[in-house]
């Protein structure tokens, strides 16, 4: 699924437990990322893995720019939905003045095993050895909306990693 064709406006947010509600959209929660770069690889912290997705050159890419405005009003939505305030939400978008923006993902980490198929062009990969400095689409699922230590979050999974 393309994020495009993802309606953020019918973001639906089910109340389950105190710590975490699911989310429900019209058109799934998966989508497919533009093309983008990874500049530092898989990176552990603890027993959690994530990767950080830079808008390479967005400056000169509608389609990363296009992307960028999407992650950015699905997290307004949420804020929406919940009536918090920016304050009260941890975005995963990371800005910087002298580099472009990043988006931080987190991987699925289940039964001491990271779930995510990675592939290039010659087949499937270990997670374990994609390196660094490499661009690539990502399938990512939404996860749900998060609250910890009075803050909202909502990660985004990386189910599938394609690399160009």
């Amino acid at each position: 699924m393309n994020f495009t064709d993802l309606n953020l406006d019918s973001i639906d947010i089910e109340d389950n437990v105190l710590t975490s509600n699911e989310i429900k959209i019209e058109g799934g929660n998966y989508f497919y990322t533009p093309k983008m770069y990874v500049p530092f690889g898989l990176e552990n912290y603890k027993t959690t893995y994530s990767m950080n997705l830079q808008f390479r050159n967005i400056k000169d890419n509608q389609e990363l720019q296009d992307f960028l405005g999407f992650i950015q009003k699905f997290e307004n939505n949420l804020m929406k939905k919940l009536k918090i305030s920016e304050e009260q939400f941890n975005s995963q978008l990371k800005y910087h003045n002298k580099y472009d923006p990043m988006l931080m993902t987190k991987f699925i980490f289940r039964f001491d095993k990271i779930e995510c198929d990675v592939k290039d062009s010659s087949g499937h990969l270990n997670i374990f050895d994609i390196g660094k400095n490499f661009s690539c689409k990502c399938l990512l699922h939404i996860d749900k909306v998060w609250l910890f230590k009075g803050k909202y979050s909502c990660k985004l999974k990386v189910k599938e990693i394609f690399i160009e």
